[in-house]
C-alpha cells in the first residue's frame, strides 16, 4: 500500500518536471522568436548582409519588368552593372548579387522569389570560381527563404545554429535596449551600398592576391560534391518555368586562370551534368583590374567587365530572347 507521503512526493515530482518542461519550452520559444523573427526577418540584428538581402528583395518587388536576371555572389556584384547591361542588351536587367556566404542556396531562393513575380527570359548564375570548393551553406538557405521549409530535411545542428543563434540573440537584445534607453546608435546601412552593391574597402594589395593564387592553386580534389544540393534545384526550376539558364564563372586573377585550369574543367563538367549550360573560361584579371578582393573587379572597371561579359553572353542571349531585335 502506497503511503500518503509517497503519493504527495510523486505528485510534486511530476509537477516539478512539468513546470521545468514548460519553462524550457517557453525559453526556447522566446529564443527562436528573437533569433529568427526579430533577428533575421525583421532585420534587428543589423547584419550587413541583411541590408544587402533586403535591398535585393526590394528590387524584385519593385521591378515592373524583368527580362534578364543575374544571380550570384560578390564577384557578380562587383563585375556587372545592371543599368549598363540593360543599355547593351535592350532588355530590363536585374543584378541580385548576394555574398559568397550565401552560396548557391541564396541564388536558388532569390530565383524562386523572382519567378513568383516575374517571367524572365534568361537567368545568369555568376559565382566566384572557387564556389564549388566551399562548404555547403545551409545557413544561406535559411536566411534567404521566403517559403515554408521542412527543418527535418536538414542536419539538426544547422537548424539549431539558425533558429537559436546566440550572436543574433545578443545583437537583438542590444538593439532593443538601445531603443528603450533612447541610445540607439546602430548604423542604418545606407553607407553600406553604392552603385548597386556593397561599397569596396580601400587599401587593395593586388600583388598579395597574385602571390596567394600562385602558391595555392585550386585542384579537382578540392571540389565539394555536396555543393550540388542547392545548385541542382536551379536548372529544374528553369526547365519548369521554360526559361534559359546559364552558369558563368566569375572574374579571378590571371595566375589562377593559368594554374587552376584542371579545377575549373572538373567543376564545369559537374555543373553541366546538372543540366546547366556553362560559359567555361572566367574573366582573367590583370593586376591593375583587381578591387578589394581576389575576385572583385575594381569599381573603375565595372562597366568594362559588364561589356566583356555581355560580349561573352551575347550569342546565348540572342538565342533565348535576351537581346532586343
Amino acid at each position: 500500500m502506497t503511503s500518503p507521503s509517497s503519493s504527495i512526493s510523486n505528485f510534486e515530482a511530476r509537477r516539478f518536471f512539468l513546470t521545468l518542461g514548460a519553462a524550457i519550452g517557453l525559453f526556447l520559444g522566446v529564443a527562436v522568436a528573437i533569433s529568427y523573427y526579430l533577428g533575421f526577418k525583421q532585420g534587428m540584428a543589423n547584419y550587413g548582409f541583411q541590408v544587402l538581402l533586403d535591398y535585393q528583395k526590394n528590387k524584385i518587388r519593385q521591378a515592373q519588368r524583368v527580362d534578364i536576371v543575374f544571380l550570384g555572389d560578390s564577384s557578380l556584384g562587383n563585375a556587372i552593372d545592371a543599368a549598363h547591361f540593360t543599355r547593351l542588351s535592350g532588355r530590363d536587367t536585374l543584378n541580385l548579387a548576394l555574398t559568397g556566404s550565401f552560396g548557391y542556396a541564396g541564388s536558388l531562393n532569390l530565383l524562386r522569389q523572382v519567378l513568383a513575380r516575374h517571367e524572365p527570359k534568361v537567368v545568369v548564375l555568376l559565382h566566384t570560381v572557387d564556389m564549388m570548393s566551399r562548404k555547403l551553406s545551409y545557413l544561406g538557405y535559411f536566411q534567404t527563404t521566403d517559403f515554408f521549409f521542412n527543418p527535418f530535411r536538414f542536419p539538426p545542428e544547422e537548424v539549431t545554429r539558425f533558429f537559436l543563434n546566440s550572436q543574433t540573440i545578443t545583437k537583438v537584445i542590444q538593439r532593443l535596449w538601445e531603443r528603450a534607453t533612447a541610445k540607439e546608435g546602430v548604423a542604418s546601412g545606407e553607407d553600406y551600398l553604392y552603385n548597386d552593391y556593397i561599397v569596396q574597402k580601400g587599401g587593395t594589395d593586388a600583388a598579395s592576391f597574385f602571390r596567394k593564387h600562385a602558391d595555392h592553386p585550386l585542384t579537382p580534389a578540392q571540389i565539394n560534391p555536396e555543393k550540388i544540393l542547392f545548385l541542382q534545384e536551379i536548372p529544374r526550376l528553369c526547365r519548369e518555368a521554360g526559361i534559359a539558364c546559364i552558369y558563368v564563372h566569375g572574374p579571378t586573377t590571371r595566375v589562377r586562370c593559368d594554374n587552376s585550369a584542371d579545377f575549373l574543367q572538373a567543376a564545369t563538367a559537374m555543373i553541366r551534368q546538372l543540366g546547366l549550360t556553362v560559359l567555361e573560361e572566367p574573366a582573367c584579371m590583370p593586376m591593375q583590374d583587381l578591387g578589394d578582393s581576389d575576385d572583385h573587379v575594381s569599381p573603375s572597371k565595372k562597366q568594362a567587365y559588364t561589356e566583356y561579359y555581355y560580349g561573352r553572353l551575347r550569342a546565348f542571349l540572342m538565342a533565348n530572347g535576351g537581346v532586343s531585335p
